[in-house]
């Protein structure tokens, strides 16, 4: 685990270093051999990349929490607490993969998506 959860240089955070992968084939490939998504983050951009990663998970998130929660605080911090929970074991903030599934719900079903009624039965007219 020490290996894997390191403090980085000031310079690493406040800059960062600009590589994210090794480029090497084995295990390991990753920079700085981390597993951690704050310390993937801050080794590749600096604390100003790890910051603009959480704003952009953070508009996501409550952009969806206004579409189908009514902008449920619940929502968005719970949503947060996981997140951050996985983001030190793997990058979660601003991960394409978590970000597509969120633009999804926000892009397919719009603003009344909680309301769209998938088989609504035809009503009979009276004649």
């Amino acid at each position: 685990m020490k290996n894997h959860l390191f403090m980085p240089t000031l310079k690493q955070f406040i800059y960062g270093d600009g590589m994210y992968m090794t480029g090497q084939l084995e295990v390991g490939r990753y920079y700085g051999h981390t597993d951690s998504g704050f310390l993937r983050q801050i080794l590749y951009g600096g604390v100003s990349y790890a910051l603009v990663c959480f704003a952009v998970t953070f508009y996501f998130v409550r952009k969806v929490a206004l579409n189908w929660f009514d902008g449920s605080w619940k929502f968005i911090l719970s949503a947060f607490v996981i997140l951050a929970f996985c983001n030190i074991k793997a990058d979660t903030f601003a991960f394409p993969g978590i970000m597509f599934v969120m633009l999804m719900f926000l892009s397919l079903f719009g603003s009344h998506g909680k309301q769209l009624i998938l088989f609504k039965q035809k009503e009979p007219k009276d004649v």
